[in-house]
């Protein structure tokens, strides 16, 4: 206070200490109060700009989600569309091996059939023989003509049982044409032989065709 009043008479102030500290706290609560309006203020500024960028963002991501999703979509439709063409035409394919090696799968069964063959006794065994023979032949033929062609389109598994039937379909009618079946009296024991491996290789047909069914 012996200062302040040094002060008064040196410099010239015309105030009280009193005056001063009320002064000096009116300054210090307007700037306290100018700080809570502005930290309002720019709260109040900060969390609006905040809910406006987040709801550009939002919107932002939404647009490329909503982008790739649609991406997505007319990938997976032109995909779904392939398959469709695809199944259709393996389905296709697989109705028409199934009839050609049906057909086939038949006609050998007549080389050798696993029955009774009463076709001996009608009197024309040597035609019905040529017949059976050269029916054999052609469905066989028609039959790995069509395996061949639609290869590449089925499955490997597919394609190697289907081969496995032509390999033994084959292999019945080159032993037909050797064991010449309507020459009854002059077989030999290895005519025989290649007639009882014939009969044989039907059932073993049959088997291995009614397993690419199933």
């Amino acid at each position: 206070y012996r200062h302040f009043n040094r002060l008064r008479e040196i410099g010239g102030i015309g105030m009280s200490i009193f005056e001063v500290i009320k002064i000096s706290a009116s300054i210090l609560i307007a700037i306290a109060c100018g700080s809570g309006l502005i930290w309002t203020v720019a709260k109040n500024l900060a969390e609006r700009t905040a809910d406006v960028l987040q709801a550009k963002i939002q919107s932002e991501n939404q647009a490329k989600i909503d982008k790739q999703l649609e991406e997505w979509k007319s990938h997976l439709d032109v995909q779904n569309h392939i398959y469709r063409q695809r199944f259709d035409v393996e389905f296709t394919i697989y109705q028409d091996l199934c009839n050609a090696f049906f057909v086939m799968i038949s006609a050998a069964h007549w080389l050798f059939p696993s029955g009774i063959d009463r076709a001996p006794a009608t009197g024309k065994w040597k035609e019905i023989c040529e017949e059976r023979y050269r029916e054999a032949q052609e469905k066989y033929n028609i039959a790995v003509s069509l395996l061949g062609s639609k290869a590449p389109f089925i499955d490997k598994e597919i394609y190697d049982g289907l081969h496995e039937i032509v390999k033994l379909v084959a292999w019945q009618i080159n032993d037909y044409a050797w064991c010449a079946p309507w020459n009854q009296e002059g077989k030999d024991a290895s005519c025989r032989k290649i007639e009882q491996d014939g009969f044989k290789r039907t059932h073993e047909i049959d088997e291995k065709w009614t397993a690419m069914l199933n």
